[in-house]
């Protein structure tokens, strides 16, 4: 039969506890860091740059302009109901 060491496994428990908080707080510092020197967010090739003309983007919004028009008559055309208790 194995004995209860109540104060040896609280003690590793805390141990193990305060070591994971203790690298997350490192790797966050260290994130951190990286981040204020603009090292962490590189992109190692810049590739060429899209545009968009003003036809096409007058295309887009008058597509979703369609699309809100047919959602707004199919979800809030309401019928009317007689209440029969009149």
């Amino acid at each position: 039969m194995h004995a209860f060491h109540v104060y040896r496994d609280w003690l590793i428990l805390l141990l193990v506890a305060v070591s994971i908080l203790t690298a997350s707080m490192l790797f966050h510092v260290y994130l951190f860091y990286q981040v204020q020197n603009d090292s962490a967010i590189e992109s190692g090739s810049v590739g060429r740059r899209l545009t968009v003309n003003r036809t096409e983007l007058r295309d887009v919004i008058d597509s979703y302009t369609k699309k809100k028009i047919n959602f707004e008559g199919k979800n809030y055309n309401l019928i009317d109901v007689v209440d029969p208790s009149l």
